[in-house]
């Protein structure tokens, strides 16, 4: 079952973020791509590390089918194939993700008024060599428990006004 992560205040008023499967915030300071990138290189640099093993893997296949592409970025890298979160909050605080059950994982955020918005994942199409996006109705289709957390945030905006929200955290 998927992990609901606690919420940060934090991250109202960082200068962006990403957020590991584990849970671990990495905090950006205003550049995704450049810590992205920074994640990336320490990759190769931890190479002997099996935990690491499978990511380089992926990162080694990226570079040689999208390296040079314009348009493409380290950031997609960890967001569609890490299974990393992003975490903006120019306009509107948003965390792109590609988390099956965005409503257990980010409840909290979503009782927040969070905009979660929820991308498929990048999947390697053999025949063509390249990464692309995987069709939902291969990836996902939505879980009983998913869908459940979802009617439960919408009951909860609709009755408890924002400031005590953080009173049905989870």
């Amino acid at each position: 079952m998927t992990k609901i992560l606690p919420y940060k205040k934090e991250l109202e008023t960082c200068q962006g973020a990403f957020i590991e499967p584990n849970g671990k915030i990495l905090y950006v300071h205003g550049n995704h791509e450049k810590v992205a990138s920074e994640y990336c290189t320490q990759l190769f640099q931890q190479k002997q590390y099996q935990s690491y093993a499978n990511q380089l893997k992926l990162y080694k296949e990226w570079l040689i089918k999208h390296g040079h592409s314009l348009g493409v970025s380290h950031c997609d890298f960890l967001v569609f194939l890490l299974s990393f979160d992003k975490v903006e909050n120019g306009i509107k605080r948003t965390i792109t993700t590609i988390e099956k059950e965005p409503h257990i994982r980010f409840f909290n955020y979503y009782l927040m008024d969070w905009y979660i918005n929820q991308e498929m994942p990048l999947k390697l199409n053999k025949k063509t060599g390249l990464y692309e996006i995987e069709k939902k109705h291969q990836w996902y289709d939505g879980s009983v428990d998913d869908r459940d957390a979802e009617e439960e945030i919408k009951e909860i905006k609709k009755q408890i006004v924002y400031e005590k929200r953080p009173l049905f955290f989870k």
